[in-house]
């Protein structure tokens, strides 16, 4: 099925005479970030509550409450972006990918993969995380063009996981983003070297980004436990069917 770009980056994020508040409303802003630090050995993130409202403007009709890039301990080169897309635009995006690709293929299909010149959809999600995020990789990354150039969509259904791994180091340059779509799960991520070792655990949402450069994309495996229940902080997290956006650029040919 055809897409086009304008519509979709409209539906997910508005444009100068349009977004998604109500008349009135003015675009929000993260004004607190409180952190109860219950720490185990090598966990991330520790009982954050993000408070969202505020003042900041949007920018070029982009709403840029969430916006915010939270480095995350103990992996170098690894960060999050809470909430990059909102729940309208998360359900807005995950039509689309249904629509596309999923809804009328068989039970069995939970992947797409693209290379070279990237869907409409994908480049609008890359061009609006460069416009929110501009700090989200080097500049010796993100001045590449194009920024991303190969794109995978997975589909996870309850209870599946991946197996700890790298991407693939000889085809893959540095800088991947992984968009998180549609359930709660906490990936794991273990520098090579440590195998055994606990893991640094990161809690996904649905509607967060992790930028991953450096250490974190060369030496670090990240992985997602098979189990349909994760525990936080003591809480546990059921989870339900997720979907995940992952852009990469291909390294040349030699």
């Amino acid at each position: 099925m055809a897409t086009t770009g304008l519509p979709l980056l409209q539906e997910l994020f508005g444009s100068d005479s349009e977004t998604e508040r109500e008349p009135g409303v003015e675009c929000l802003g993260v004004a607190k970030r409180k952190r109860a630090r219950r720490r185990s050995p090598r966990t991330s993130e520790h009982a954050t509550t993000e408070t969202i409202c505020g003042t900041r403007p949007c920018r070029d009709g982009v709403c840029a409450y969430n916006a915010v890039l939270l480095p995350v301990d103990g992996v170098p080169g690894l960060q999050r972006c809470p909430l990059f897309l909102s729940p309208l635009q998360q359900s807005a995006l995950l039509q689309q990918l249904d629509a596309t690709y999923f809804e009328h293929a068989g039970p069995e299909k939970n992947q797409v993969m693209a290379m070279g010149k990237l869907p409409d959809w994908a480049e609008d999600l890359s061009r609006v995380m460069q416009a929110r995020l501009p700090e989200m990789f080097p500049a010796s990354i993100a001045s590449r063009s194009p920024l991303f150039n190969q794109m995978i969509v997975n589909r996870y259904a309850v209870g599946q996981g991946i197996k700890a791994h790298v991407d693939i180091k000889h085809r893959f340059e540095d800088g991947i983003v992984v968009l998180s779509l549609g359930s709660t799960c906490v990936m794991e991520f273990r520098h090579e070297d440590e195998e055994g070792a606990l893991p640094v655990d990161v809690l996904l949402r649905p509607g967060d980004l992790l930028c991953l450069h450096g250490d974190a994309r060369w030496h670090w495996t990240h992985a997602i436990p098979e189990r349909t229940t994760d525990l936080w902080l003591g809480q546990p997290l059921p989870r339900s069917v997720r979907t995940s956006v992952t852009l990469r650029k291909l390294k040349p040919i030699d």
